[in-house]
């Protein structure tokens, strides 16, 4: 058997011809009719459990393990526990690309993600590289194109969504005409992002001022934010950056005279706790444009969804539901693939998730069935507006047509 030099991490050693589980651990000795077969499915898993990226990955955590407990108490995958080793990258994309090539020196099958556009982005360079599938749906679609086919993104198609839910937007409020760009500039996706929003609401008619920009964990003073978006004297405000800076920006707006809710308009993963605990009291009205419908009525989701609200006192949704789906993704890519954890075939078997993945019709989330394209999961988007109790009121399903439009560069 050929020996692989760990040199991602320093580890140096041999694999032993007796490993069954599916990440390289050794295992004890078992006849060698039985060696083609694992005992355990063990996955490793990026996630942000500390830095500004914490509250996501703390609820995307919470999500997998119950979505584990939920499976193995069904009978596992294939008649198999299931088993995710967690890896802090501690919201730091450095740090995100030392603990990927940890995951990778165990000989996973593949590998999850549960983080950030920089540290997704810091890390899927090295799976290319070393061909191993990485289920990644957070980050950003675009920085999933770059290394498709070697990974997954389903958290929703963005691209599309993001200039749709603004022209919604100005439909329902036509006399915006003049609207500035706040955007964080430290997250590449959030920057392109914003830019595609301004080009479309151009092309309705829609007068885009000059972009203010800030930096979403250094920026203290977000009264120079909100004083440089309104010396250019808008009618409307697009935000695009998490929840805690989008709430700080809009208080000071409002200390500054801005009064309608109706005016604002909020994309990129702005759907966090921050948004509604900082900004408490000054939501009213805002249009909010988010990956997921907190009100599904499924029984699914709701089901989970009161588990969720008695262990945790700030809600981050949107780790939760990512988490959670994560783990439906990857127990029916086991499944459907195919692969039986052998070693011995552990890159066909790693080529075998690749291609299920990428496309496939009818996969189960929490909020019910929908297709995988070319590694993009059709997801729709949902444009709410915030009332007095900030509540989420949604009032239009934005479905995606397309993967990647013209003009998002």
């Amino acid at each position: 058997m050929k020996t692989r030099e760990l040199t991602l991490y320093g580890l140096i050693g041999l694999v032993a011809v007796t490993t069954l589980a599916v990440n390289g651990c050794i295992s004890h000795t078992v006849p060698q009719s039985q060696m083609h077969e694992t005992t355990e499915w063990v996955i490793p898993c990026m996630f942000c459990k500390t830095g500004g990226f914490a509250s996501f990955g703390k609820a995307g955590e919470w999500a997998m393990k119950e979505a584990i407990k939920d499976i193995n108490a069904a009978g596992g995958i294939d008649g198999k526990p299931l088993r995710v080793e967690f890896y802090n990258s501690a919201s730091d994309p450095a740090q995100a690309l030392t603990q990927v090539a940890r995951m990778i020196d165990t000989n996973p099958v593949m590998v999850m993600m549960l983080d950030g556009e920089p540290q997704t982005r810091a890390a899927l360079p090295l799976c290319v590289q070393e061909k191993v599938y990485a289920l990644s749906p957070c980050g950003s679609g675009q920085a999933s194109l770059e290394y498709m086919p070697w990974n997954t993104y389903f958290m929703n198609n963005d691209q599309n969504g993001c200039s749709l839910h603004d022209i919604i937007w100005i439909q329902r409020e036509p006399d915006i005409k003049r609207v500035v760009p706040i955007c964080d500039s430290t997250v590449h996706f959030y920057h392109m992002c914003s830019r595609y929003r301004g080009q479309c609401l151009e092309e309705i008619g829609v007068e885009v001022l000059d972009e203010v920009t800030f930096e979403q964990f250094s920026t203290v003073d977000f009264d120079s934010v909100a004083v440089a978006a309104l010396a250019q004297n808008p009618d409307g405000f697009i935000f695009t950056s998490i929840g805690d800076p989008t709430a700080k920006t809009i208080k000071e707006l409002y200390r500054r005279g801005v009064t309608e809710g109706r005016r604002i308009s909020i994309h990129a993963w702005a759907d966090y706790p921050e948004l509604f605990s900082i900004g408490s009291g000054y939501l009213e009205d805002v249009y909010l444009e988010s990956f997921l419908n907190i009100n599904h009525t499924g029984e699914k989701w709701q089901s989970i969804k009161t588990r969720y609200l008695e262990s945790v006192d700030n809600p981050n949704w949107l780790g939760m539901w990512t988490g959670y789906d994560m783990i439906l993704f990857a127990k029916q890519a086991i499944e459907g693939s195919g692969i039986t954890g052998d070693p011995a075939k552990l890159a066909q078997e790693r080529i075998m998730i690749r291609d299920w993945c990428y496309n496939q019709k009818g996969v189960e989330f929490l909020m019910g069935e929908f297709d995988i394209v070319d590694g993009f999961r059709m997801h729709p988007l949902y444009l709410n507006q915030i009332d007095e109790n900030n509540n989420r009121i949604l009032i239009e399903t934005i479905y995606a047509t397309e993967t990647h439009p013209e003009g998002w560069q």
